[in-house]
C-alpha cells in the first residue's frame, strides 16, 4: 500500500502499529505517506527513527510523503515536503529535482479540469499515475477523470492507475491496494521503481477486505488482431473500457472493435471486487467512430464511442404533480432498466439513439403503522411523517418492517419516502433504561471539544424562561465530539435532545457515529431530520458493536443545517443501556 498515515500526522496508530498491521495481513511493499502539513521532519523516514520493528525482512519500505497543499499527491523516493507551498507545479518541480516519483491522490475530491491534469502530466514525466480507488470507492469521479485524461494523452503519454487505502483508522484498512509484478530477483527499490514507472501492477478494489473477492489474470497475450486474458473467470466478468465506456465483454478483445486511442481491461470478482489492468495504447488503426445520444426530459445527451454498453442516463425533475414512469426508445433492449430513473443505455452501432423519460400522476399506496400514527393512503414518492405511540412507562426502541424507506429506525419520529408499493412499519418499545443518564447538557460541558467547522457560528442563546440553548445558523456541517463514554459491546447508545428549526417546510439531517478511541467504528450512523419551528424531543440511538472488547468510546455528532436557516438545540442527554 502506497498511501498510509500514522500518528506522525493524522493517523490513529503509531508507525510501528501501522506497519505491523499491514505485515500481518501479508503486504510486502509499504510507504508511509504522512501529510507534510502536519509533521516535522518532512517524511516519516527512515523507519528506524520511528521505532518501527526492524525485523521485517520481507517488506520493501519506500520513503513517501503526502504533499497536501493544495492538490494532494503522493511523493516517493525523496524527502521533499513544504507545508507553506501552494503550487502543484512548484511541488512537482522539487520532487523531480530530487529524483522522486509522484502520483495524484483522490482527484475526484477536487474540481480541476481535464486540461489542468493533462498539462501537469505532459510537463512532468515523473508524475506517473493517478488514484482510481481511494479508501474503498470513496470518489467514483476518480475513474471518470482517469479515463478523460487518458483520452487526451494516449498513446504518446500513458499514466497508470493506483489503488490505495488512504489508511488513517481501522475502518479504512484492506479494501484498496495495488499488486506489483516483480521478479523474485528484482524485489528491491530499483525493481519496484521500474515497475511503478512502467505500469507493471494491478489496481484492486475488494470490499471483502481480505482479498477473497478479487480475480487476477494469469497472463495477457497481445497479437495483431486481439488482446486476450488468461483467467479463471466467466466471460462476462471481463469488461474492456475505451474513452470511459465499456465497448466489449469477454476474455478476448478483437482489435477490429471500435476503439479510441487506448483500451483497459476490468475484471469483476466476487461481491463487487474489481481488478483494473493498466491501459493499452492504440495507434495506427482506423479513427474512432462516435454515436449521438439524445435524452429527452433527462440527462446524458452527447457523443459517445459507438458500441458503448453503459452510458448513464438520468431522468429530469418530474413536472408538478407527476412522478417518473419509465424510459421509452425505439429499441427497448438498449436500456438496462427502463423502470429506473437512473440507468444506462447501449449505443451499439447506431448513428443516433434517442431515449425519452415519461411521467405520470403519482398513485396512492397503503402505509401501515403499527403502534404509531401516520398510517393510511400515501402518494408514492411523497415524504410523510410517522410517530410512535409510546406506552406509559415504556421507552421507544426501534422501527421494524420495510425500514429502507425510513430516514432513521432509531427515533420515535421518522420520515417515510413512500415507494410505489404497500409497506408496513412497526414501533417497538422497551423498559426504561436502568443506567443513569450521562452528559446532561453536554453542549455546555467542559468535557467536550469544540465545533469543528465553524466555532464562531455556534452561539449560546437564552430562552424566555432563562434557560440556555445552542443556536447554529447557516452552517453546512458541524461536528461535536463527546469523549470518554463508558460502554461495552452490545450496549444501546441513545442521544436525546430538544430541537427546533426556524421554518416548518425544511429539515436538518442529524446523526452520530460511535467510534473506539483507535478510530475503528463501534456503531453505525443513524440519521433523523429535525423538523418544525416548535421545540420537540428527538432521539438518536444505535447499538455499539465491534469484534473486540472496549470500555471507552467517543461520539461524533454531525448536523447539516440548510443554508440560510437557524437550528436551535438544547438539553442533550446520553443514555447507555446494557442488555
Amino acid at each position: 500500500c502506497l498511501h498510509i498515515h500514522t500518528q506522525e500526522s493524522d493517523g490513529r496508530f503509531t508507525p510501528d502499529e501501522t506497519v505491523q498491521k499491514y505485515v500481518d495481513a501479508g503486504y510486502t511493499i509499504l510507504s508511509i505517506t504522512d501529510h507534510d502539513t502536519m509533521m516535522s521532519p518532512e517524511t516519516t523516514w527512515p523507519w528506524s527513527d520511528y521505532d518501527i520493528d526492524a525485523s521485517y525482512p520481507d517488506v520493501l519500505a519506500i520513503e513517501g510523503n503526502e504533499i497536501s497543499n493544495p492538490h494532494h499527491m503522493g511523493s516517493y523516493f525523496n524527502d521533499y515536503g513544504d507545508p507553506d507551498q501552494d503550487s502543484e507545479t512548484a511541488a512537482l518541480t522539487e520532487i523531480g529535482e530530487r529524483d522522486g516519483l509522484a502520483v495524484m491522490f483522490h482527484p475526484g475530491r477536487y474540481s480541476r479540469s481535464v486540461e489542468w491534469y493533462v498539462d501537469l502530466y505532459q510537463r512532468f514525466d515523473h508524475l506517473v499515475g493517478m488514484e482510481v480507488y481511494n479508501q474503498g470507492d470513496r470518489y467514483p469521479r476518480d475513474r471518470e477523470l482517469y479515463d478523460e485524461v487518458l483520452a487526451e494523452m494516449m498513446p504518446s503519454r500513458p499514466m497508470w492507475a493506483f489503488s490505495n487505502d488512504d489508511f488513517h483508522s481501522e475502518d479504512h484498512f484492506g479494501q484498496t491496494f495495488t499488486i506489483f509484478l516483480l521478479p523474485e530477483d528484482d524485489f528491491n527499490e530499483d525493481g519496484f521503481r521500474q515497475a511503478m514507472t512502467e505500469g507493471h501492477f494491478f489496481a484492486v478494489y475488494d470490499p471483502s477486505r481480505d482479498a477473497s473477492g478479487m480475480l487476477l489474470p494469469e497472463a495477457v497475450q497481445v497479437t495483431e488482431s486481439a488482446i486476450s486474458l488468461e483467467i479463471d473467470a466467466p466471460e462476462e466478468a471481463i469488461s474492456w473500457v475505451s474513452h470511459g465506456r465499456t465497448v466489449h465483454r469477454g476474455k478476448r478483445l478483437p482489435l477490429d472493435t471500435n476503439l479510441g486511442n487506448y483500451v483497459r481491461p476490468v475484471v469483476a470478482g466476487k461481491n463487487g471486487a474489481k481488478t483494473l489492468l493498466q491501459p493499452f495504447a492504440l495507434s495506427g488503426g482506423e479513427a474512432m467512430t462516435t454515436s449521438s445520444l439524445i435524452v429527452e426530459d433527462g440527462e446524458g445527451s452527447g457523443d459517445h464511442i459507438a458500441g458503448a454498453m453503459d452510458v448513464p442516463i438520468r431522468a429530469g425533475e418530474a413536472p408538478e404533480d407527476k412522478v417518473f414512469d419509465r424510459w421509452v426508445t425505439e429499441d427497448m433492449s438498449r436500456i438496462e432498466d427502463p423502470d429506473s430513473e437512473e440507468t444506462s443505455v447501449s449505443i451499439k452501432d447506431a448513428d443516433e439513439v434517442r431515449v425519452s423519460a415519461s411521467f405520470r400522476p403519482p398513485r396512492p399506496y397503503d402505509l401501515t403503522v403499527e403502534n404509531g400514527t401516520g398510517g393510511g393512503e400515501v402518494l408514492e414518492e411523497s415524504r410523510h411523517l410517522i410517530e410512535a405511540s409510546v406506552p406509559e412507562g415504556m421507552t421507544f426502541d426501534y422501527w421494524s418492517g420495510d425500514t429502507d424507506v425510513l430516514d432513521t429506525i432509531w427515533s420515535p419520529q421518522a420520515e417515510v419516502t413512500m415507494p410505489a408499493e404497500e409497506i408496513t412499519l412497526r414501533a417497538h418499545f422497551t423498559e426504561p433504561f436502568s443506567t443513569p443518564e450521562q452528559l446532561t447538557n453536554p453542549a455546555f460541558s467542559d468535557g467536550l471539544s469544540g465545533w469543528e467547522d465553524d466555532p464562531e457560528a455556534v452561539t449560546i442563546e437564552t430562552r424566555d424562561d432563562g434557560t440556555n440553548f445552542l443556536r447554529i445558523p447557516e452552517v453546512t456541517e458541524v461536528r461535536r465530539i463527546i469523549e470518554d463514554i463508558e460502554a461495552s459491546p452490545g450496549d444501546r447508545i441513545t442521544l436525546l435532545f430538544d430541537a427546533r428549526l426556524d421554518r416548518d417546510d425544511v429539515g436538518a439531517p442529524m446523526g452520530f457515529i460511535v467510534e473506539k478511541h483507535d478510530g475503528s467504528r463501534a456503531g453505525g450512523s443513524p440519521q433523523l431530520r429535525v423538523r418544525g419551528s416548535e421545540w420537540r424531543t428527538y432521539a438518536l440511538s444505535t447499538e455499539a458493536t465491534t469484534g473486540r472488547d472496549f470500555d471507552r468510546i467517543q461520539l461524533d455528532l454531525w448536523i447539516w443545517v440548510p443554508t440560510g436557516r437557524e437550528l436551535d438545540i438544547d438539553n442533550f442527554r446520553l443514555r447507555i443501556h446494557s442488555p
